[in-house]
């Protein structure tokens, strides 16, 4: 994303930048290994706009070079805005310990993971929560889209669909409007709470579903408790 937007004046072209601005990214990561940091996030919008060959190329000779030092730092791919139908499969292949898709925006999001599956070995941020309007979250089409993602991901982390700086902060000071209007819309604060909440349906849900389903096999119950147990949500 930061090549794609960078502009050059003179004779230098984007070619003439990659190798230091890969050497530089190594040296930040092999420093945040060294403090002993646990997670670093690398923001990726432009992977959902339409890549040539040479684009995702290019994508996958950074990535390589840099993920190379990561050592003991998980790192996360961020994409938001749209989906990465471009790149997808390059993505899965690449060693991230996360990534993140918007389920909002990203209309192809869902189907490229019941197309081509979900490494194992990886954490879906799952981008549920509209990170760019006012508006509440539809609660019951949510936790469907969740129920069907945990089909094909062993671990998820409940998250908004971007940055909330689109979004006012909170409700909590807009004193003028009555809560007729209010009980229609969440800014930022109440996203996070949108979170929190989702993650107490999904987990009543899921004690009422072993205990509907208590009397299956118990290599049965096992697996649904494993997916259970791995669910992660982030509230911030």
């Amino acid at each position: 994303t930061l090549l794609k937007l960078l502009k050059f004046s003179g004779n230098r072209k984007q070619k003439d930048v990659i190798d230091d601005m890969v050497i530089a990214y190594m040296d930040i990561l092999t420093k945040f290994h060294s403090i002993g940091a646990q997670w670093i996030q690398f923001d990726e919008p432009y992977l959902v706009r339409d890549l040539s060959k040479e684009d995702i190329a290019l994508f996958h000779q950074i990535y390589s070079k840099i993920l190379s030092v990561k050592h003991s730092v998980h790192v996360l791919l961020q994409t938001y805005f749209g989906d990465i139908r471009d790149c997808y499969q390059e993505v899965c292949s690449l060693p991230f310990d996360g990534v993140g898709l918007d389920f909002v925006e990203g209309v192809k999001s869902l189907e490229l993971i019941q197309t081509y599956g979900f490494p194992a070995d990886k954490i879906l941020f799952a981008g549920v929560i509209n990170g760019k309007n006012i508006w509440r979250n539809e609660y019951a089409k949510t936790c469907s889209l969740i129920e069907t993602l945990q089909t094909y991901c062993n671990e998820i982390v409940l998250s908004t669909s971007c940055s909330l700086q689109h979004v006012p902060y909170t409700l909590e000071h807009e004193n003028k409007l009555s809560q007729d209007y209010k009980r229609y819309f969440a800014f930022a604060e109440e996203k996070l709470k949108e979170l929190k909440e989702l993650k107490e349906i999904l987990h009543t849900e899921f004690v009422k579903y072993f205990e509907r389903k208590s009397q299956k096999p118990r290599r049965k119950r096992q697996r649904k408790n494993k997916l259970c147990a791995d669910y992660i949500y982030k509230d911030t």
